[in-house]
């Protein structure tokens, strides 16, 4: 009688193993897409999901500058941020990856279906990359792990890049794992298109990279989008290396490292468990080559947003680490490998009907209601209709106004431009006053929407100083958000209003 394997299985256990995977995992796999396309963002506001959506709205349509109805280097406040003026032209924040791919998706309708997609690949690709190095079974399980894990739940349910860069390292490594040199390659390119702090991620893959005979190759074809990129940058920054973010050096602070450095690892082990941790610490064991890529591909993110001066404070701040956080599932899956061979007596039980066994996999199989539970207390993470009140208080505000009136905020300037016909400016620049003026000059309504943390803004209080102003009422859904009329000053020597 032949030996089981640790991990083998009768034949009655391989056919259910059969089904499982030719019909229910496939069924989980689209069930995830689906909760994700549920919990899906479907408006925007503020900067970060405002820039990225109008950027891949002008791509769209083959431009890249932003029309403003007055000149943006003179009128700066109508620049929404998200948005930067420079040589005359109003020229995008972000890189242009995640913005080419919401471009492509507007032309069929589904822009806001582009991260509950990447977020399906990013499962598949870690099921593939988990399998390969462990077995099959266990990449289910590490799978659905990923699948609900909060910052990933995030980056699959928002108008944000960062579990596009997250999944560009993980195609671009699974690629070059089988031998497909060209599409590693520019997977990667695209990965640095999408965020150029994917740069990191070479500081492990350099260990491969170096070893492999295919080096220079890799190069060369890593060379060609990188020139596409560069060609981008030129054309709209002025130079082949200059990103939209400018010089990020002011914001790598060492003030802020010790805070930062303790505030992601903890969220690593919040949002992980410590069960994926302490299996990450023993699948290190035994000590190879690409374990230590795996760490460094880790360590690398960890400590450069470590200094980084945002963040520090809110759970999401994790997403930052998130083109990160995939070698922790290798290195737990591999440790989970490890474990579970140690569990399995040889030559006697098969794996699959050992106790022991099956409780570990059901650990690691539950592991999602762990994760969901921790979003769901955050009270930002499963919610439905999210960012829904940028549109609700533009309609409200959109209601009140006359037309062509000039709006005033510091969240709503971008989405005063894509739900309303108004014209939104930036209310705290040193400029905006002069704008202000023009709008009377040209007989327009002026308005200001102050949010409640910026009632004592000295912006804000120099403009209700300066330009006699009258409450029109606050504006729901909001809390404290407040609209005012503004009307030109009293001319010199004449009394006050």
């Amino acid at each position: 009688m032949p030996t089981p394997s640790p991990s083998g299985c009768g034949p009655a256990a391989a056919g259910a193993e059969r089904i499982f995977f030719r019909w229910v995992f496939p069924a989980l796999l689209a069930g995830i897409f689906v909760v994700y396309a549920i919990f899906r963002q479907q408006y925007v506001g503020a900067t970060d999901w405002y820039g990225y959506y109008q950027q891949g709205e002008l791509l769209k349509t083959g431009q890249v500058y932003l029309p403003t109805e007055l000149p943006a280097s003179d009128y700066t406040p109508l620049v929404p941020f998200g948005y930067i003026v420079e040589d005359g032209r109003t020229i995008p924040q972000y890189p242009p990856g995640y913005p080419l791919l919401l471009a492509a998706a507007s032309f069929l309708g589904l822009t806001f279906f582009v991260t509950p997609f990447v977020g399906l690949v990013s499962c598949i690709l870690m099921f593939r990359l988990v399998r390969d190095l462990t077995d099959r079974r266990i990449a289910a399980v590490f799978t659905l792990a990923w699948a609900f894990l909060p910052v990933v739940v995030f980056g699959s349910t928002s108008v944000m890049s960062d579990l596009v860069a997250a999944t560009a390292l993980l195609g671009a490594y699974d690629t070059y794992r089988r031998g497909r040199l060209f599409a590693s390659a520019c997977i990667l390119g695209f990965g640095l298109s999408v965020r150029p702090t994917n740069a990191l991620f070479l500081v492990g893959f350099a260990l491969p990279l170096l070893r492999d005979r295919r080096l220079i190759r890799y190069g060369l074809y890593l060379i060609l989008p990188g020139i596409l990129y560069g060609i981008y940058n030129y054309r709209i920054y002025g130079s082949p290396w200059r990103t939209g973010y400018n010089d990020i050096s002011y914001d790598l602070l060492r003030a802020v490292f010790p805070q930062h450095f303790g505030f992601y690892l903890w969220q690593t082990l919040a949002q992980c468990t410590p069960l994926i941790v302490a299996l990450a610490l023993w699948g290190l064991k035994p000590w190879t080559r690409e374990k230590l890529f795996y760490l460094l591909w880790f360590a690398s993110f960890l400590v450069f947003y470590s200094f980084w001066k945002p963040g520090g404070d809110r759970w999401w701040w994790s997403r930052f680490l998130l083109p990160g956080y995939p070698p922790v599932f290798f290195l737990a899956a591999s440790g989970f490998q490890r474990v579970r061979d140690g569990l399995v007596p040889r030559a006697t039980v098969p794996a699959w009907r050992n106790g022991r066994v099956i409780a570990l996999f059901a650990l690691i199989a539950l592991l999602p209601a762990w994760e969901i539970y921790f979003g769901w207390n955050q009270h930002d993470l499963w919610k439905r209709n999210r960012v829904r009140d940028y549109y609700e208080v533009t309609q409200n505000v959109a209601a009140l106004v006359p037309a062509r009136s000039l709006i005033g905020s510091v969240e709503f300037t971008g989405a005063f431009r894509v739900y309303t016909r108004l014209t939104g400016y930036v209310s705290v620049f040193d400029t905006t006053p002069e704008l202000i003026m023009e709008g009377f000059r040209q007989h327009r309504d002026v308005y200001l929407l102050v949010e409640s943390w910026n009632q004592t803004h000295v912006a804000i209080r120099a403009l209700l100083a300066r330009f006699p102003s009258e409450k029109i009422r606050d504006i729901p859904p909001w809390k404290d958000l407040t609209l005012y009329k503004l009307h030109p000053p009293p001319a010199p020597g004449s009394p006050g209003r």
